[in-house]
């Protein structure tokens, strides 16, 4: 007998999406902790480490080449313009500037020896970067300039503990993550800066923010796979459930669905629907990963201990077609077209809200019918489809 679900069935059909692991390792010239990656096009990186090393491509990874940075300290962040033009901070107060890709790396004065955690230009000409309150000094670093980093002059946001990271959209507005746990916004370049709503982050450090637009985006953090989300013009922060229970410490969002995060014991997850649901990504390592640079929902590198490079890539597959779900006590019965193409394979998930948990219902299937066996209830259900070539 035909009875009627309590529940409502959001069905998101993410087909051309991401592929169940399409992450490869990339050979790296050194064994050294890389905390940071940064690509300016699909051929053209760098990532920056410990003892000073600096790495590049230009053919997407093939082959990393070591750049002379002429400095043992810590690099902890890089920003590029342009495939000729970036910056490097670091330990100390160190600024480092190339305009030749990187075959040279040549000093600018910060007026600062505390520890520079983040950077980021939206220009050749503006550029910002953020960093502790550790060593003779009361307050937060930020230091801005308007021509290229000749001249780095201070701002103040009432922080006197350590930004982790900076992100400007545009000349005006920017954000900062703080190792308390706090988020800070500016929307005139930096002269005045103002704290975030944050409905729930208990004092937890924030390594890293990303933001697409002035009203969307995502910053990551501390213990319990804190990510936080903004999706709206006030800037409010809300906790997004990741699933995992430690620390993420880099981030790449790409659109206002689409975000990668980055972190402990190999962890990478990502979302394609706003954070709604996050997805594990099958790496086959646990190292550290601390840093991750998307382009373009096709193509990432993250980095992260002992050298490690990563490589995701995949290759836009049409999105299923005439989709249908039938609830019918006590199952819901779901169907798609099938993606054309040679050997295409489906992963089906289902996430049960408001509890967050995620079910991985088929991990791999060439069939375009699934019959769930749910018992009714009186909640929300999120299917997903995803469908590869492996």
């Amino acid at each position: 007998m035909r009875s009627v679900f309590f529940i409502i069935l959001i069905v998101l059909i993410t087909s051309s999406e991401l592929p169940a692991q399409h992450w490869v390792m990339q050979t790296s010239p050194n064994r050294t902790r890389l905390n940071r990656v940064a690509f300016v096009d699909t051929s053209n990186g760098w990532a920056v480490g410990n003892s000073g090393l600096i790495i590049h491509t230009s053919n997407h990874g093939i082959s990393w080449n070591i750049q002379t940075s002429n400095t043992p300290k810590t690099l902890r962040d890089l920003a590029f313009v342009s495939p000729s033009t970036g910056w490097v901070v670091g330990d100390s107060g160190l600024i480092l500037h190339t305009t030749d890709s990187g075959n040279s790396w040549n000093p600018q004065i910060s007026g600062t020896l505390n520890f520079l955690n983040g950077v980021d230009f939206v220009d050749s000409l503006y550029g910002w970067t953020v960093g502790t309150s550790w060593i003779g000094d009361t307050t937060s670093v930020i230091l801005h300039t308007t021509d290229g980093g000749n001249v780095w002059s201070r701002q103040f946001c009432g922080s006197v503990d350590a930004l982790t990271s900076i992100q400007f959209i545009d000349r005006d507005h920017g954000w900062m993550s703080h190792d308390r746990g706090a988020v800070y916004r500016t929307q005139n370049g930096g002269s005045t800066w103002r704290g975030c709503f944050i409905e729930w982050s208990l004092f937890m450090s924030l390594y890293q923010v990303s933001m697409v637009d002035c009203d969307h985006g995502w910053v990551v953090g501390g213990n319990g796979g804190m990510v936080l989300h903004s999706f709206n013009v006030d800037s409010i922060w809300r906790r997004q459930p990741s699933g995992m229970l430690y620390y993420f410490s880099g981030v790449a969002s790409i659109d206002t669905n689409t975000c990668w995060v980055v972190g402990e014991n190999g962890n990478i997850r990502h979302t394609l629907n706003g954070g709604t649901t996050w997805l594990r990504d099958t790496i086959g390592i646990t190292r550290n990963i601390r840093g991750v640079s998307f382009i373009d929902a096709m193509n990432g590198w993250a980095v992260g201990d002992s050298g490690t490079i990563l490589y995701y890539h995949r290759a836009p597959l049409q999105v299923p077609q005439n989709f249908t779900i039938a609830a019918d006590t006590p199952a819901v019965n779901l169907s798609w077209s099938a993606v054309p193409g040679a050997g295409i394979q489906y992963n089906i998930y289902r996430e049960d809200v408001p509890y967050h948990s995620f079910h991985t219902l088929v991990g791999t299937t060439s069939d375009t019918t699934y019959l769930d066996l749910i018992q009714p209830a009186t909640t929300c259900h999120y299917y997903v489809v995803r469908a590869y070539a492996p």
